[in-house]
């Protein structure tokens, strides 16, 4: 269960920086800029969460077999890279949300996803 924990530290971290960068661009530039920075980092937030059920399940099957772990960790990537492609062009086109906001939020979520990795590393190395 560590990666569960690992994966749900990370999602807490990426949700806090997300918060963090959302006020900053809602201060910054307003709450239209507010909301498409936010967008932006759920779309990595939800990817973790895609990512964590299918972590639990491939847990579930683990001892079963293993060529059907890998065809869950292909799918989970296939449906990590769609769900990334299409809440974009939602928020691009059908929100009309500000795409440097959008992206700033993206990016600062997966800044988050490094910055925990390494903090986890340095923690368990201590």
């Amino acid at each position: 269960m560590a990666i569960d924990r690992d994966t749900q530290n990370v999602l807490l971290i990426q949700l806090l920086i997300v918060a963090v960068v959302t006020a900053i661009a809602g201060i910054v530039s307003g709450v239209s800029e507010a909301k498409a920075a936010l967008f932006g980092g759920l779309i990595v937030a939800s990817n973790t969460l895609l990512q964590l059920w299918h972590m639990r399940r491939a847990e579930r099957i683990a001892k079963e077999d293993a060529e059907r772990i890998l065809r869950i960790v292909y799918r989970c990537t296939a449906e990590r890279i769609f769900s990334t492609v299409a809440l974009f062009l939602i928020g691009l086109v059908a929100l009309k949300l500000d795409p440097f906001n959008l992206l700033m939020g993206f990016l600062a979520s997966q800044v988050a996803i490094v910055l925990t990795k390494y903090l986890l590393k340095f923690n368990v190395d201590q």
